[in-house]
């Protein structure tokens, strides 16, 4: 795993990223982050990570996942890899054929409702 060290121990820089978000949440106020990052129902798409069709990478936003993972009592792996298998399931969307050998050039103007369901 990416923020393992041999001995299976947290690695310095997550350690140094949940140190930096304990702060932040000491010196802003968390409930109004809660609210503005989670609960506007319609305005929070791509807050985990996305998927760019233009790009062909995957991102991963971690500190949006690190203050949900705390929160909820989330192991903060389990959240890192949720993410990276959803956004995954866009690029094979996005990449990939259909049975009938045939290509969804349409996925990037494709209802939002659709292609979040199919990687769900």
């Amino acid at each position: 795993m990416i923020f393992r060290s041999i001995k299976n121990q947290p690695s310095v820089q997550l350690n140094d990223i949940i140190k930096y978000c304990e702060e932040y949440f000491v010196k802003y106020d968390i409930n109004k982050i809660i609210d503005i990052l989670f609960k506007q129902k319609g305005m929070s798409k791509d807050i985990w990570g996305c998927y760019p069709h233009s790009g062909r990478c995957i991102e991963i936003y971690y500190l949006p996942l690190i203050i949900f993972s705390n929160l909820k009592g989330i192991n903060i792996e389990f959240a890192f890899l949720k993410v990276l298998v959803h956004e995954l399931a866009h690029a094979y969307h996005h990449l990939g054929k259909d049975k009938d050998k045939r290509f969804w050039d349409q996925f990037p103007s494709a209802d939002l409702e659709i292609t979040e369901g199919l990687a769900q």
